[in-house]
């Protein structure tokens, strides 16, 4: 480790009786915050340091933040299917299963105390049962989506879902299907279905990504690209 802060040439050190500490940050800190800002600090010291690491790591969160919040709007619209077999001729390979299981809290009395009039209206109202049904569903397909994504398909066959209990108070929807990738995505399920494959396969690739980052794992090759960005790459406007 260096002795010298790279940034303002303060020696770093361990405080003791007669001077102040001037500790090191991390290396995992020091190596996320060369990546976001195109850095190449050796060392920094706690003072100068403290602060952009902080919003280095800020930046990548609220990212991966926004991602995981429009995900579940294109998972919803991926190419999945209940039928076990495609159309005739058109030849696709299968990659594995992938299933997801969501568990909720279905307990009337801790929704009274929250909101008596909306447990009320859950209670009563089969369509808000219905709603809270399918909003618990469309979790589960989210991560059986981004499963079937790693492993490279592009769209899920033979589908299932299944409810049931796992106690006085919660139930459970599991949700599986067979990940599977055929030559023309577009042709089996829709004009719009390679759009929505590209988009959530880059998603979950930038997912991936920020997770590893945000931990300071940072490997060789690592370039850290603005949102807009990746949307500039991914639209063609700047060279990747």
């Amino acid at each position: 480790m260096a002795e010298l802060c790279s940034n303002c040439g303060a020696k770093i050190h361990r405080g003791a009786f007669f001077f102040r500490s001037n500790e090191p940050i991390s290396e995992a800190a020091l190596a996320t915050l060369n990546l976001v800002n195109g850095t190449h600090h050796e060392a920094m010291c706690g003072e100068c340091g403290g602060e952009p690491c902080f919003e280095a790591l800020l930046k990548l969160q609220t990212e991966r933040d926004q991602i995981r919040a429009n995900f579940p709007l294109v998972a919803a619209h991926f190419p999945v299917t209940t039928i076990d077999a495609l159309p005739t001729g058109d030849n696709f390979s299968v990659l594995g299963l992938v299933s997801a299981t969501v568990v909720a809290d279905a307990d009337l009395q801790d929704q009274l105390r929250a909101d008596p009039h909306d447990a009320l209206r859950h209670a009563q109202d089969p369509s808000a049962r219905s709603c809270e049904a399918n909003q618990i569903e469309g979790s589960a397909r989210t991560i059986m989506v981004r499963k079937a994504l790693r492993l490279g398909a592009n769209c899920i066959v033979g589908v299932s879902v299944a409810y049931g209990a796992t106690g006085a108070r919660r139930f459970a929807v599991t949700m599986q299907g067979t990940a599977a990738k055929v030559p023309s995505v577009e042709a089996v399920f829709g004009s719009d279905a390679r759009e929505v494959v590209e988009w959530a396969a880059k998603a979950t690739e930038r997912l991936e990504n920020l997770d590893r980052w945000i931990c300071g794992d940072i490997r060789p090759g690592d370039v850290y690209l603005s949102q807009r960005q990746v949307a500039a790459v991914q639209a063609g406007l700047v060279a990747a």
